[in-house]
C-alpha cells in the first residue's frame, strides 16, 4: 500500500537570483533614483537609462539566446520589474511595456522571418517595443478597440485614432490591437504611455507584419496613469 504526501514547495529564489535582484536594485538606487523627481517634473522618458537596460539585457531575459535574449525565464524578469518599481514605477512599466506587450506577442505569435526582424534587436536592447492600445473612447478593452487592418494589395492598411501609444516616440515597431469592428476601449499606463496620437494611416513594408506610426499633439511624453 502506499501512502501520498504532499510535496512542499520551494518558493525560495535561487542564489543566482538573489544576486541578479541585488544588482537591479543597486542599478535603480544609484542610477534612477537621482533623476525620478526630476523625470517626473519633466514628463520625459530618459533614454539614456533604457538604453543602460538595454546593455544589461533586461528587455531579453525570458527569450532564447538564439533571438538575442537571455535565456532566463519570467520569474527572473519579474524581479527586475518589482526592483525597478521602488524607484520608480514608469521605468518599470517601459520594462514591462517593451518586454511583455513589445516583444512577446512577437515571440509567441510571430514567423520565424518576423522574429528575426523585430524580436531579435528588441531582445538585444536596441529596438523599444510599444502599443497602441488607448482610443478616444477608452482603452482597457483590447479586443474592443475600433481601429482596424486590412490586406489591401500585399500591404497592411492600419486605419484608427490613438489617444496614446506606450512607448511610441523612440519605438520602431509598434503593435496595435484591431477588429473589424469595435466599441469601446480603456486608458493609458505609465510615463512611457504618454503620446496622444492624432489619426493613424500606414502601410507595413511587408505583408503579415503590420506596422503603425503616429502623429503626435504635442511633442512631449506625458506622465499619466
Amino acid at each position: 500500500m502506499f501512502l501520498a504526501y504532499p510535496v512542499a514547495m520551494d518558493f525560495d529564489m535561487t542564489q543566482d537570483q538573489r544576486d541578479f535582484r541585488a544588482a537591479i536594485r543597486e542599478f535603480a538606487e544609484e542610477v534612477v533614483a537621482p533623476r525620478a523627481a526630476e523625470m517626473d517634473e519633466r514628463g520625459e522618458l530618459p533614454m539614456d537609462i533604457v538604453k543602460q537596460m538595454g546593455e544589461m539585457g533586461l528587455f531579453g531575459l525570458p527569450f532564447p539566446e538564439e533571438y538575442g535574449g537571455q535565456g532566463s525565464d519570467f520569474l527572473t524578469l519579474c524581479i527586475a520589474i518589482e526592483e525597478l518599481a521602488r524607484i520608480d514605477s514608469s521605468i518599470a512599466i517601459t520594462l514591462e511595456a517593451g518586454v511583455g506587450l513589445g516583444a512577446n506577442p512577437i515571440y509567441e505569435f510571430g514567423t520565424e522571418e518576423q522574429k528575426q526582424r523585430w524580436l531579435v534587436p528588441m531582445a538585444r536592447g536596441e529596438m523599444l517595443g510599444s502599443f497602441g492600445l488607448t482610443e478616444p473612447g477608452g482603452g482597457s478593452d483590447a479586443g474592443a478597440t475600433k481601429t482596424t487592418a486590412r490586406l489591401e494589395d500585399g500591404e497592411w492598411v492600419i486605419n484608427g485614432s490613438k489617444a496614446f501609444i506606450t512607448s511610441t516616440r523612440r519605438s520602431a515597431r509598434s503593435s496595435s490591437p484591431r477588429t473589424p469592428r469595435g466599441s469601446r476601449s480603456g486608458g493609458p499606463t505609465g510615463r512611457s504611455a504618454g503620446t496622444p496620437a492624432t489619426r493613424t494611416r500606414c502601410r507595413s513594408a511587408t505583408a503579415g507584419s503590420p506596422r503603425t506610426t503616429s502623429s503626435a499633439n504635442g511633442g512631449r511624453a506625458s506622465r499619466s496613469s
